[in-house]
């Protein structure tokens, strides 16, 4: 009986936390479903990925994240804002009904693979009732798939190359390189006179869905290497060399020596090659030294060591082996304390600092603008502290969150591209971007936009006290349950305590009444045993005697039949046959001396003989 009252207590206590938890989760009246569609692309196509919203109730306000793999996917641009894997969209406007809504998400298939289209979890939408609460958010990925083309070759061959050199006069003249080209030759030389400043490099490609990429061109004194390198349209890569010493200028004119023997002949000096001074220059207008020595120096990434003029000397500069970019490293002192490399303008000579921009896959380089570039039309330039450094930007609207800057991209691209400084993401600037400022957007003058933009203010911080709250009560259930289940256990032990010892008790007493009550039935049926041998004995007795009496009648009649036919005198023959009745009297008899006839019975009840 206590075990069945404690469980209809534990039952109903977990009945109630059941039913507050029910309560609470049952706050999120509305159900929205936001899936994002499947759509199949080939390498280098522009596609459109359709989400769209499905709600069981009225919505007032979307925030959406998309997330996909940026390896895969370039976003073109659009409503939402964000790149690099992540894109955010908010509305305030859904359909006629109130209850949908669908746009699509214009992508740039970059290279064969498949890329998922999420829908974050941070997503959330307002259901637009007096109840402000927040909607349930069912999310339905997507998927783009991309393939390959379907017949990408792999020649990554050159079938021509001619090589210009550049003087400082700006004439042009063909290099003539050894050997002569041959498409299976990978590796050339060639010299080059002391005025040779660049290097015009012109190719004719094997397969013209190949591309080549070219660096190295700039030529200093002494020797130089020029790279050309093929990729095919499968991503098969193959590098053509050009090694190339340029002659240095001699340090004095040349002398003539006449000899004795040879009256009138001269020869020339010898020339050396003027080696570069590594150690470090000091720059007064900045307060820094140019780092030569490269022990101290570990190059950035995309970067190989070279020269470049400076101040009318030559120093140790790092070029960039995609970008065009030349790099000095600065530091406070000849140690190379707080080195920093700048981006050495070999025009004028003016220097800025490298700022270098990651995102979550890519890496952007900030390029320095001249005094005279105005920005997009329509901006404002402005300062933008990124990294510690502040550059130059554009911003049309003061206080907002997106910049636009001129960047160089990791392949080397100069572009102006926009900065969303709040998400730290990039994309390139063109009409219909955000910050472009062409999309349509409510402005902020508009009544019923502030309202909603407060309203959506508002819930936001309803949303955050809920999800602490909801967090604190899921806390609370978690203890009541935990100590719920500890007395339920501590109960259940405790009863099969109680349990065990009843029984205990119980069997005690069976062995005690079942002990006298074997005993009992042992005795008795021994006694039974005793009474039915010697009622069997009796038995075998009765029919002995029974058998003898027989025989014996049967004797006598056959005795008096003879004395009968023999005819003899009646007295004779009755005493005769009295005495023979005599002799047989004893053997009617019972014996009374034999144990076996001597009967004894047990009583039953109470075990004793009678």
């Amino acid at each position: 009986m206590m075990n069945l009252r404690m469980k209809k207590i534990i039952t109903g206590l977990l009945l109630s936390f059941l039913i507050i938890g029910w309560k609470h989760i049952d706050a999120m009246a509305g159900t929205v479903n936001i899936s994002a569609g499947s759509v199949e692309a080939s390498e280098g196509e522009t596609i459109n990925v359709p989400i769209t919203l499905t709600a069981d109730a009225v919505m007032g306000v979307a925030e959406i994240y998309i997330s996909y793999d940026n390896a895969l996917l370039e976003y073109n641009g659009g409503e939402g804002a964000g790149g690099a894997g992540l894109l955010k969209y908010v509305f305030y406007e859904m359909d006629e009904t109130g209850k949908g809504k669908t746009f699509n998400i214009s992508f740039t298939a970059k290279k064969a693979g498949t890329s998922a289209v999420n829908i974050d979890s941070n997503s959330r939408v307002l259901e637009d009732t007096d109840g402000e609460v927040y909607m349930a958010v069912v999310p339905a990925p997507g998927q783009v798939t991309i393939s390959a083309p379907v017949s990408a070759s792999s020649d990554c061959n050159l079938s021509g190359l001619s090589v210009s050199a550049v003087r400082t006069s700006g004439d042009s003249v063909n290099v003539e390189f050894i050997p002569g080209f041959s498409p299976d030759v990978f590796e050339y030389k060639a010299e080059l006179a002391e005025d040779v400043e660049r290097l015009v490099v012109s190719t004719t490609l094997s397969d013209q869905n190949a591309t080549t990429q070219v660096s190295g061109t700039r030529i200093d004194p002494g020797d130089n290497k020029t790279t050309i390198t093929v990729v095919a349209e499968d991503g098969t890569s193959q590098t053509y060399t050009l090694y190339t010493t340029r002659a240095v200028a001699a340090t004095s004119a040349p002398e003539e020596t006449t000899t004795a023997d040879t009256p009138g002949e001269t020869t020339p000096a010898e020339t050396t090659a003027q080696e570069i001074d590594r150690s470090p220059v000091y720059i007064e207008a900045i307060g820094k030294y140019i780092i030569q020595d490269n022990n101290l120096i570990t190059p950035p990434e995309g970067f190989e060591e070279s020269t470049a003029a400076y101040d009318g000397r030559t120093v140790v500069s790092y070029r960039g082996i995609s970008k065009p970019l030349t790099l000095l490293c600065l530091a406070d002192d000849t140690e190379g304390t707080n080195q920093v490399f700048y981006i050495l303008n070999e025009i004028d000579g003016s220097m800025n600092r490298m700022v270098n921009l990651a995102t979550n896959q890519k890496i952007y380089t900030i390029i320095p603008t001249g005094a005279d570039y105005a920005g997009p039309e329509g901006y404002t330039v402005t300062t933008l502290e990124i990294n510690g450094e502040n550059i130059n930007a554009w911003m049309k609207e003061e206080g907002s969150d997106f910049y636009v800057v001129y960047a160089m991209n990791y392949n080397g691209e100069t572009a102006l591209y926009v900065y969303d400084k709040k998400e730290e993401t990039m994309q390139r600037f063109a009409v219909g971007t955000k910050a472009d400022g062409s999309v349509t957007e409510p402005s902020t003058d508009d009544s019923a936009v502030k309202s909603l933009q407060n309203q959506y203010t508002n819930l936001k911080k309803r949303y955050e006290d809920e999800k602490t709250t909801k967090k604190r009560i899921i806390i609370g259930l978690g203890a009541g349950c935990f100590v719920l289940l500890l007395l339920c256990i501590i109960l259940m032990f405790k009863a099969n305590i109680i349990k065990e010892d009843d029984e205990e008790n119980e069997e005690e007493d069976e062995d005690k009444i079942l002990g006298e009550d074997s005993r009992q039935e042992l005795k008795l049926d021994m006694v039974a045993q005793v009474n039915e041998m010697k009622a069997e004995k009796l038995a075998e007795s009765i029919n002995d005697v029974l058998e003898q009496q027989e025989n014996s009648k049967d004797e006598t009649a056959e005795q008096e039949e003879e004395h009968m036919e023999a005819e003899q005198p009646a007295e004779p023959l009755e005493q005769e046959k009295a005495k023979e009745d005599e002799q047989l009297k004893p053997q009617t008899k019972e014996p009374e001396e034999e144990e076996p006839f001597e009967i004894e019975f047990v009583d039953l009840e109470d075990g004793e003989d009678k």
